[in-house]
């Protein structure tokens, strides 16, 4: 069955993707789920300035450790409070893990 994936549920290439990657996927789900267009957001701008709540934070930090194989603090969207420094922690974080097997 092949079945064609979504954007948001391609995987990020390497471990944690360029900063690019990691944003363009980053405000995609944040777009989605705080119902805003995509040219909305600014990286540089914190979350909750957005509408980003903890339980949405939650769910993009768990499926952010789904994607890159590994564990993320709970606390993640607070500790990097913009997109532009999240992306660059993660890119900085990860890129030296291997990549995740997906099915």
């Amino acid at each position: 069955m092949n079945k064609e994936r979504s954007r948001t549920e391609e995987p990020m290439g390497t471990p944690a993707g360029a900063p690019e990657d990691i944003q363009a996927w980053i405000i995609a789900r944040l777009a989605e789920e705080l119902k805003v267009p995509p040219g909305d957001i600014d990286v540089r701008l914190p979350f909750t300035q957005f509408g980003l709540d903890s339980i949405v934070a939650f769910m993009l930090t768990g499926e952010l450790a789904d994607r890159l194989g590994c564990d993320l603090p709970a606390t993640l969207f607070w500790e990097y409070p913009t997109l532009e420094s999240l992306a660059q922690y993660l890119h900085r974080e990860f890129n030296d893990r291997p990549t995740p097997r997906t099915a």
